[in-house]
């Protein structure tokens, strides 16, 4: 019997998970600064061990450490750049609140960014502990350092340049200009102008699944045909939960996918900013049973207008047959004469539509029989 895969129709709803583990769109964002706080506490640790071990030191001051013990150029340098590091995302955290403003209307999409100032201060930290290796494995050792405290040295230094090379690896390369992330009515395309550019379309019913990595935390994508894409969000001030309302409303509503291409589809991505997905298909569907609700509105006032008149007839014939009654006459005499009622004064401007009709002369009465004599009959 063959292996079939089980997920190769777009249409089906079903998605196999990733393989690495993922964790859910809210505690992404939680943990995000969570991790600022811990490369702000690191930094500030290890800038105080400095300070306080170069002040402590019998020989030399502080800058004669600097110049001759690369140890302490290398301390150095890891300080300031987690420093920088963990400020960096303070200030991105505090920029998703702002994310409604950062999206804009494309030529026929609805655009994310630029956000290349965020871009370039992630490229800071690595690149200020490239230098700070480069400048302790340039110095030369003290006189009195031993093979193992070298060693040790030399292990530091390469272990913080493994690190600046991870970072700018996993970090995206985007133009100046360019925008982060573009939508429109066939599909998603994240980081379009970088080397990580992935396009995912519409019709594989996109989700984000959460985020993945500790060290290098990258938002999870997963489609109805099992392929899983991952993006970088680390310099881009928009939360998980935030990128997961707008991929997810426009993967279960095709029929508003169109709308990308214009200003509503802007205003309605705005929204799902700070909205749930459920309070914004409520808010769809209230709009479209108010736009129906006028006609049903005008025909059961005409309905209600017609009926009143019919009822009125049967309780005037009512009325005058009791009136005929108190008044003795005959119940088949002619009714109560009614009211004169006042006409209407012709408007001196209204024109007749019609010619008066004269007045018709009234008829003379018959004459009175003649009487017959008597004898005429016999």
């Amino acid at each position: 019997m063959e292996d079939v895969d089980p997920v190769i129709n777009i249409n089906d709803h079903r998605r196999r998970r990733p393989s690495t583990k993922v964790c859910s769109c809210d505690r992404a964002d939680r943990n995000r600064e969570v991790e600022a706080w811990v490369e702000v506490t690191c930094g500030s640790f290890l800038l105080l061990t400095f300070i306080l071990v170069a002040l402590t030191h019998p020989f030399a001051p502080i800058f004669v450490l600097l110049l001759f013990a690369p140890i302490f150029v290398l301390l150095l340098s890891a300080a300031l750049s987690l420093l920088l590091l963990g400020s960096g995302r303070f200030v991105l955290c505090s920029q998703t609140r702002e994310s409604p403003s950062r999206w804009h209307q494309g030529d026929g999409t609805v655009e994310f960014g630029p956000s290349w100032g965020f871009l370039l201060w992630e490229q800071i930290p690595p690149l200020m502990v490239t230098i700070g290796v480069a400048l302790a494995l340039w110095m030369p050792l003290p006189p009195d350092i031993t093979h193992s405290e070298a060693r040790r040295t030399m292990r530091f230094a390469w272990g913080l340049l493994a690190g600046s090379v991870l970072m700018w690896t996993f970090m995206p390369v985007n133009p100046p200009r360019a925008p982060e992330l573009i939508l429109d009515p066939l599909g998603i395309r994240l980081w379009p102008d970088g080397r990580h550019h992935t396009y995912i379309p519409w019709e594989l019913n996109p989700l984000i699944e959460g985020s993945s990595g500790r060290q290098f935390p990258r938002a999870v994508i997963t489609t109805n045909q099992g392929r899983t894409s991952l993006f970088s969000m680390s310099p881009i001030p928009l939360g998980y939960v935030q990128l997961q309302r707008v991929v997810e409303f426009y993967s279960i509503h095709p029929e508003l996918r169109d709308e990308l291409a214009t200003d509503t589809g802007l205003n309605r991505v705005r929204t799902l900013m700070h909205t749930p997905v459920w309070q914004v298909e409520e808010s769809l569907s209230a709009a479209r049973s108010a736009s129906t609700a006028p006609g049903r509105q005008d025909r059961s006032r005409d309905q209600g207008t017609a009926s009143p008149r019919r009822a009125i007839t049967p309780v005037d014939d009512a009325i005058a047959s009791l009136a005929a009654m108190l008044n003795g006459r005959p119940e088949g005499s002619d009714p109560m004469p009614a009211w004169p009622t006042q006409a209407d004064e012709p408007d001196e401007l209204d024109e007749p539509d019609e010619p008066a009709m004269p007045a018709r002369p009234p008829l003379p009465e018959p004459p009175p029989p003649t009487p017959t004599p008597r004898g005429a009959l016999g």
